[in-house]
């Protein structure tokens, strides 16, 4: 009757312990997959981080191009072209990326004197019903760059219809 007992408790110890196997098993799978996933994030961290910098390295550089744009538009104040008075400039980026161009002028100018030459520098912009956005804002062309809340230096986006 006790070597019965002893071979019951046996039994259950050895179904015991191959639980425990199995379960230390399932325990080093989870923590492989957990190291997998940990360096798929990783990668994925890496990943956005150089796209950030490469936005960065975009961003500085169309930060100079505008610089550099400003400081020619302000050698050129006197040309007949400008609009004298210049305590403001309204900086205008197209949705294509093909301007990036300043414009000194007055916050009591109309917006659409300085629409005009902003044309006479891309005619090609002309005449297609374009639409100019302050801060996701459409603005109105026969108000003054005050009334539009235009601050100096922000850009104005210019989305051409496609």
């Amino acid at each position: 009757m006790q070597d019965k007992k002893i071979n019951e408790l046996k039994e259950e110890l050895n179904k015991s312990k191959k639980i425990i196997t199995q379960l230390n098993n399932k325990i080093k799978e989870l923590e492989n997959a957990l190291q997998s996933k940990d360096l798929l994030y990783l990668n994925q961290i890496q990943s956005l981080q150089n796209i950030i910098n490469q936005k960065d390295e975009e961003l500085n550089r169309l930060k100079e191009k505008l610089q550099n744009n400003n400081i020619n538009n302000n050698r050129n104040k006197n040309n007949s072209n400008i609009i004298k008075g210049g305590d403001k400039c309204v900086t205008f980026i197209s949705n294509d990326q093909n301007i990036i161009y300043g414009i000194p002028c007055s916050g009591d100018d109309k917006f659409s004197e300085i629409e005009e030459i902003l044309y006479r520098e891309y005619p090609e912009y002309r005449g297609n019903n374009s639409i100019f956005l302050n801060y996701g804002k459409e603005i109105i062309q026969s108000k003054t760059i005050n009334e539009n809340n235009i601050e100096s230096g922000k850009p104005i986006i210019l989305i051409k219809p496609s």
